[in-house]
């Protein structure tokens, strides 16, 4: 019997034991205290996380879609301690009326590695740096307030939820609580020849973004959401180019600025292609890559 509850207090400790000394790394690198929780010592912003922990929004062009749309693509992201590659979807739907609709996003799934000073930078419980994870979800509602009159732009609203559902706060690459975000989009075309096959749409949009952290001090960072930029069109070929970010008020890494540029087919047909590149600019460490299948359905 005796031997018996020392197996049993042998089977149960060992791997007691070699939980701790998994992450005895951890516990010296940041001099933990024995009692914080660990995941306290993560930032929860985009200078401290991976690319698609609180992405910057699109910014909004003050009008809705006419069709229900469905977008598929992959995105490549580079940094200096971080290189991701993730998968991409959205799906857009107007609801009764082109005038509102819903679109959902999501990123399925997204490989992701790092190297140490990285890792040790946003307090990552993983010791290689490399790892899978799972992205979050989003739904958004589309408004739209004002379209097609004679001297006001277009204006639309809209009111978007980011859910909990990303994986892997562990290596700070999802940060497991909410977020949301509002804003209001302005845009309006002006022909650049008679036949009116080339157009340019000036858009901007302005909003906030409100998002929740982990830590005793400091639970929610709020921003100012902002972007504008323009869009070219000529035949089948659409360009665009944006400037965007959000301001946070505590200034420890919340202040994303992004410069985007955009190059999409656009053909007479239900399926079209886009390719764009993304620079961070401040407090988002990233270059991306992302190529894009873009299914449109005509009523």
């Amino acid at each position: 019997m005796f031997r018996l509850i020392i197996i049993l207090l042998g089977v149960i400790l060992i791997p007691l034991n070699s939980l701790g000394q998994d992450y005895a790394w951890w516990n010296e690198t940041h001099n933990w205290d024995g009692y914080t929780p660990w995941y306290d010592y993560i930032t929860t912003n985009t200078a401290h996380m991976g690319p698609n922990a609180l992405p910057v929004p699109i910014v909004n062009q003050g009008r809705t879609l006419r069709n229900a749309e469905l977008k598929i693509g992959t995105d490549l992201h580079f940094s200096p301690g971080d290189n991701t590659q993730n998968s991409n979807t959205s799906f857009y739907l107007p609801l009764h009326t082109p005038k509102v609709g819903l679109q959902v996003q999501i990123v399925p799934f997204e490989f992701y590695q790092t190297d140490t000073a990285t890792r040790n930078l946003r307090a990552a419980r993983g010791e290689s740096g490399k790892g899978f994870a799972v992205g979050d979800f989003y739904v958004g509602t589309y408004v739209q307030v004002i379209e097609n009159h004679r001297f006001w732009p277009d204006i639309m609203l809209s009111i978007n939820l980011k859910t909990a559902s990303g994986s892997k706060l562990s290596d700070a690459r999802f940060t497991d609580s909410p977020a949301y975000f509002m804003d209001l989009s302005f845009g309006k075309n002006y022909s650049l020849n008679n036949s009116q096959t080339t157009t340019i749409r000036p858009f901007a949009m302005g909003g906030f973004y409100v998002w929740q952290m982990h830590g005793n001090a400091q639970q929610q960072d709020d921003a100012f959401l902002y972007g504008l930029g323009v869009k070219l069109t000529h035949k089948k070929l659409i360009f665009q180019s944006t400037l965007a970010g959000y301001y946070g008020y505590l200034n420890n890494g919340d202040r994303p600025l992004v410069f985007r540029a955009k190059l999409k087919t656009n053909l007479d047909r239900q399926l079209n292609y886009s390719f764009s590149f993304q620079k961070g600019l401040h407090d988002f460490p990233f270059n991306t890559f992302s190529i894009n299948l873009v299914a449109n359905f005509h009523k």
